[in-house]
């Protein structure tokens, strides 16, 4: 059986949500008040040695965004975090990222914890996606193009997207559902973004439901 080199994309958000006035995790709090803290260094350089375990690990700083409502001219959210990327072998990345999902979920204590495997659709229909990339020049990635282009992948509400700069413009891409690919495929085409694509899986780790 081929079992061939892959990218693993884990999402680690550099500020970690802390509940205000409440023991409850942020996310089930009324409201949802919460206050930002750092990441640890330490849980930082943690993850870093675990990973190298497992394969090479590049990082890369960047933003994850998202829709605050489903408006046209919704508010764009920006956070930023780490994207670190391992490159090992398919049935490695099936092994140790669940797991390590989980435990990122905890420790920063989000509702969801993100990591994706580039380069093929290797899991369930459900975390079947296809990453859609748009690149822009430096010149033209103002605000409001900016913004405009992640309205397009929060989709509603109902998605969100990763930003990063890099050597020559910067990149902005988010993993879509199939039944979410061709309405997003026709509003960037709509607002002239070139963009290219790759099928890619989600792999995710779930909080239970809040009580």
């Amino acid at each position: 059986m081929i079992d061939p080199l892959v990218h693993v994309v884990i999402h680690v958000m550099l500020r970690k949500p802390q509940s205000v006035g409440s023991a409850r995790h942020w996310y089930c709090s009324v409201g949802r008040a919460h206050t930002d803290v750092p990441v640890p260094e330490t849980l930082m350089r943690r993850y870093e040695r675990e990973l190298r375990r497992e394969g090479r690990v590049t990082e890369q700083i960047g933003l994850g965004t998202w829709t605050v409502g489903s408006s046209p001219a919704a508010d764009v959210a920006f956070m930023e975090g780490d994207h670190i990327d391992v490159l090992t072998r398919l049935s490695q990345a099936r092994r140790f990222l669940p797991p390590f999902l989980h435990r990122l979920r905890i420790d920063l204590d989000q509702r969801e914890a993100l990591g994706e495997i580039l380069g093929g659709a290797y899991g369930t229909p459900d975390q079947t996606r296809t990453r859609i990339l748009v690149k822009l020049p430096f010149a033209r990635a103002d605000y409001a193009t900016l913004a405009s282009l992640h309205r397009i992948f929060g989709d509603g509400g109902r998605g969100g997207a990763t930003q990063v700069d890099g050597a020559d413009g910067v990149a902005i891409y988010s993993g879509v559902t199939t039944a979410t690919r061709p309405r997003v495929e026709r509003a960037l085409r709509r607002a002239g973004f070139a963009f290219s694509e790759a099928p890619e899986t989600f792999v995710t780790d779930d909080a239970p439901p809040c009580r």
